[in-house]
Formats: structure tokens, C-alpha cells, sequence
């Protein structure tokens, strides 16, 4: 039996490799070719979109027009809209002539009052003038008053003549609700002409009143 032993190799370089080698050069491998293979594929992509937009510009380099090409349009002619002629307005209606009568029944009987007003004033200045300074109750200042009520009542009745005036110039606002009413205007007439008839009486009136003190 020797006393020494033969040594052990370490690295067995003649066997051949082991399976865990094997594995590891197999890794390597692998990831060497996806190392090599990403670039050409990203690069391969690059190439692709180049030539696309290269097909899409035309020979001078401009891209295709997107305006509309004759195919696209809608052709046809357009036809003015004709002018519409104004309403002429509606002629303008007759005054009722049934009211027409009555309003000048109205200044008639307004013009007759005022008549008598005048024809009564003289006697009735007249008896005012005596009675002035007369004291109140006597028999002068009465003679007087009794005068002066004549004239008020003459002037009464030219105002129930525009009192009448006045109802029909409100019936008349209240048919027509804010139109026009071919009555309006005979209305006012007759009011304007019968109210200068009240207001040259109300002057007289007040006048002889204060001559008279009541």
C-alpha cells in the first residue's frame, strides 16, 4: 500500500462540460441575440415610415390639397327672392252718423245756453253794480244774487251739454282699448268748441262774484 496518494485535479478540462455550463452558455446566448435583434427591428420600422410618407408627397414634395375638387361641389344657380310691394293702409273708416248728429245736437244746445248767458249778463252786472256796498241781506245785495243765480244757471246748461261730450269721448277710449277710432276726432272737435264756451262763462261768473262779495 503506497503511503502517499496521488492527487485530485482540480479542473478536469478533459471530461468535457457539465450541464451547469452548458445552461449558462445557453443564457448568454439568448440574450446576446435580442441584443442584436431590437435594434434591426426598431430600425426596420424607422425604414417603413419613411417610405410611407415618402409615397404619400408627390413628385415636388407638397402633400395632396384638401380643398374640395370639382366632383365634390354642388352646383347650381341661386335665384334672387322678389321683393314684396307694401300694404298700402287701410282706408281710414267713417265717423259714425249717428254720432255725428248727436255731437252736433250737443254744440247747438251749448251755443243756445251761452246765448242766454249773454243776453242775461247785462242786466245782471247792472244789479251788481247797485247792490255795491249794500250789506249782505239786504234788499239790493238780494236782488242781486237772485240775478246772479240766473246767469250760473245759463251756464249750467251749457255745461250739461259738455258733461254729455264727455261721456261719449270715454266709451269711445273704451271700444277702441288704445286704437284708433274714426269717432275720436268728431268727439274732440265738439268738446274743444263746447269747453271755450264754459271757460268765457266761468270768467263772468267769477267776476260778479267778487263785485258782488259772495
Amino acid at each position: 500500500m503506497p503511503l502517499v496518494q496521488a492527487p485530485v485535479a482540480v479542473n478536469r478540462g478533459s471530461a468535457g462540460p457539465g450541464p451547469l455550463q452548458n445552461g449558462m452558455a445557453d443564457t448568454a446566448g439568448r440574450a446576446m441575440n435580442r441584443a442584436v435583434t431590437r435594434p434591426l427591428h426598431a430600425f426596420a420600422t424607422l425604414v417603413l415610415a419613411a417610405l410611407t410618407l415618402g409615397g404619400c408627397a408627390s413628385a415636388g414634395g407638397s402633400y395632396p390639397s384638401l380643398a374640395l375638387r370639382d366632383a365634390e361641389r354642388v352646383h347650381g344657380q341661386a335665384e334672387p327672392v322678389p321683393a314684396q310691394a307694401p300694404e298700402e293702409p287701410a282706408p281710414a273708416a267713417a265717423p259714425s252718423p249717428d254720432l255725428a248728429g248727436r255731437l252736433g245736437q250737443l254744440v247747438d244746445q251749448a251755443q243756445a245756453a251761452h246765448g242766454r248767458f249773454e243776453t242775461l249778463r247785462p242786466g245782471v252786472q247792472a244789479r251788481i253794480a247797485s247792490a255795491r256796498g249794500a250789506a249782505m241781506g239786504s234788499d239790493g245785495w238780494s236782488v242781486a244774487s237772485i240775478a246772479l243765480a240766473g246767469l250760473e244757471t245759463a251756464r249750467g246748461q251749457t255745461l250739461a251739454a259738455l258733461v254729455e261730450v264727455d261721456s261719449l269721448e270715454i266709451a269711445d277710449r273704451a271700444a277702441r282699448a288704445g286704437g284708433q277710432s274714426p269717432d275720436s276726432a268728431p268727439i274732440a272737435a265738439a268738446r274743444g268748441r263746447i269747453e271755450a264756451l264754459v271757460e268765457a262763462e266761468d270768467r263772468v261768473l267769477s267776476a260778479l262774484s267778487s263785485s258782488l262779495g259772495t
